[in-house]
């Protein structure tokens, strides 16, 4: 959300923080055998919805997330290579980057 931030880690994690708490993490998103193989290397919050975010990593791969819940909704691999950035275009689409030189979109269905 809005209030949020997101951050990526090299321990593989998606973290969210409330700026207006000292310290503590709000919500660590899922670790084990949903969270990524690799290093986050990006985050995004979907400008279309307050709850929504996506984060890519070394693993390939393009995680979608409700900040409400733990757990991802989608998981993409969508690069042979290290995920480098992602951003939103539009409320279900997707733009990812990644070490194998390729721009991958991504649609997303959010039923």
């Amino acid at each position: 959300s809005s209030n949020l931030i997101a951050t990526g880690h090299t321990d593989k994690t998606v973290c969210l923080w409330d700026p207006r708490k000292k310290g503590k993490s709000v919500m660590k998103m899922r670790t084990g055998s949903s969270s990524h193989k690799g290093f986050v290397t990006d985050v995004s919050w979907c400008k279309h919805s307050s709850h929504k975010l996506a984060s890519t990593s070394h693993d390939g791969t393009l995680k979608v997330w409700d900040a409400r819940a733990r757990d991802p909704l989608h998981t993409i691999k969508s690069h042979d290579g290290k995920g480098l950035c992602v951003d939103w275009w539009g409320p279900s689409m997707l733009a990812t980057g990644g070490s194998d030189n390729r721009i991958a979109a991504h649609l997303v269905n959010f039923k």
